[in-house]
């Protein structure tokens, strides 16, 4: 006998709780069958694309809800925190106050309006909007979360420490908002130089929530990707008669300065930046759908022809000049799309690829202390699996550059916050631009970045997080192993 609808829905809320997406996903979909007008499940449906990082469906699947039920407070906060994702912050606000007039004291609309606003550079804002609600302890996790943020930014490290604290030390409900408080405790007490306790509470905030890596799995991907475009195969495969060449991508492991790189070349007239966009790893799952494959190899290698990198180069470039039809070079900045670049390569000829690089401890340690979504970065959870993601990923850049035919560019992050000018002249001059003097003020141009680094692409570059790592040195024996022969440059 089939389920019933609220049956499937309450084991739909339990598996989003325990992080089991996939099948919190089927479940919902059943739900519609049965009544596609089921506002919860879609909610839920929302819920679990925000979670996956997919915010254009979450927006999707949540304005619908919101369409069904316009004035449900549930509905409107978590559209606005959706928007936020994507850095829609204005819209996001306003969703936030709709909901807010209907429920003045909803704790979620306020901690997700404080979190808008100072994305949008009204840190003031956000502090007042919070300071009354916390001077009078009647803060919740999420307010808490918020305000412990803007605290450390604001120099006020020992007011999150002792905000985070009345939260982590309670039993919270939901084990990812324990995780971002921990995430958050971390990153205050590494401002007051506490750096065992900061590493502590970063451990913690990993064993409260975390998703299991598959080393060998991602060994076996990368294995699996180089053997698929090797030198030989790439000589022999049909490319594209796209002759675009405004789509520049910046790939690696995340915290190696990519907000910055983007940052820089936005700030050109001709150029946008357009964050970390879904748009190529859904046409690489389209492509894979419409072949029967899986992922790269050579089942997939034998099937491409020129109408069919046509046809994709077609669907990604329209998709990305959404963000700015006008721009000369639109940035994507999705990181993992490493493991994209030989299928970018046919796809487009023309295109740019710049590698970020980072010292792998500096790289290892930050993406260990940030609060990195689990279901897109499981591995930053452990340092050993950390070690082996930057392997790999290292592995695929010296890879991509030895067989790429396109134009690459490697960019330090130590490089570019001592040599600013001379590494962004080599940026712009890649990209194909003429030097504009606005692209060393690239943190006055009020862009609102929408990743974790989004508060300091607003300063001047410094150098303060170069050889962070040596603060933590006595923590980080099983990185340092993981590591192996990635280091031995670094020495």
């Amino acid at each position: 006998m089939a389920a019933g609808r609220n049956e499937l829905l309450q084991q739909a809320g339990s598996l989003i709780r325990s992080g089991r997406l996939d099948a919190a996903e089927t479940l919902c979909k059943q739900a519609l069958k049965q009544n596609r007008k089921d506002v919860d499940a879609l909610f839920f449906l929302g819920m679990i694309d925000s979670r996956r990082g997919e915010y254009n469906r979450a927006v999707r699947h949540l304005e619908t809800c919101v369409k069904f039920q316009p004035k449900s407070a549930k509905f409107l906060c978590r559209l606005g925190t959706a928007l936020a994702a994507q850095g829609r912050f204005d819209q996001a606000i306003s969703r936030y106050n709709r909901t807010l007039k209907l429920e003045p004291s909803n704790a979620a609309a306020l901690a997700g309006k404080a979190d808008a606003l100072d994305r949008r550079g009204d840190q003031a804002g956000a502090i007042a909007l919070l300071d009354p609600i916390v001077k009078a302890g009647e803060e919740d996790p999420n307010i808490a979360y918020v305000f412990a943020n803007l605290a450390v930014q604001a120099g006020r490290s020992k007011e999150a420490v002792q905000v985070a604290l009345r939260h982590v030390n309670s039993e919270l409900p939901d084990p990812t908002a324990r995780r971002r408080l921990y995430m958050t405790l971390a990153k205050a007490y590494d401002k007051l130089e506490r750096y065992d306790d900061a590493f502590e509470a970063a451990t913690q905030g990993h064993r409260t929530f975390s998703i299991p890596t598959d080393n060998e799995a991602i060994i076996r991907q990368t294995d699996q990707t180089i053997a698929a475009f090797s030198a030989q195969t790439l000589a022999q495969l049909p490319r594209s008669n796209n002759p675009s060449e405004v789509p520049v991508f910046v790939v690696g492991m995340p915290r190696t300065g990519s907000t910055l790189i983007e940052q820089i070349i936005d700030a050109h007239p001709e150029a946008c930046g357009a964050g970390e966009l879904d748009a190529m790893p859904n046409v690489a799952a389209e492509l894979f759908g419409e072949l029967g494959v899986s992922g790269y190899g050579p089942q997939l290698i034998e099937k491409f022809d020129h109408e069919l990198v046509n046809r994709y180069a077609s669907k990604y470039l329209s998709r990305l000049k959404q963000h700015s039809p006008s721009a000369t070079r639109i940035v994507d900045k999705r990181l993992d799309n490493v493991q994209h670049v030989g299928l970018i390569a046919l796809l487009f000829p023309y295109a740019r690829v710049i590698f970020a690089h980072r010292h792998p401890l500096d790289t290892c340690l930050s993406c260990h202390l940030q609060t990195l979504a689990p279901h897109k970065h499981p591995y930053a959870a452990d340092l050993k699996s950390l070690g082996i993601m930057y392997r790999q990923t290292t592995r695929l850049i010296r890879h991509w550059r030895d067989v790429l035919e396109m134009p690459t560019l490697d960019v330090s992050y130590e490089q570019l916050v001592v040599e600013q000018e001379r590494i962004s002249r080599q940026l712009i001059d890649f990209c194909g631009l003429e030097w504009d003097d606005r692209c060393l003020a690239f943190h006055e141009t009020g862009r609102q970045a929408r990743t974790i680094s989004y508060d300091q692409v607003r300063q001047p570059l410094y150098q303060t997080a170069v050889r962070r790592h040596a603060n933590y040195t006595k923590h980080l024996g099983p990185l340092v192993e993981a590591l192996g022969d990635c280091l031995e440059d670094e020495t």
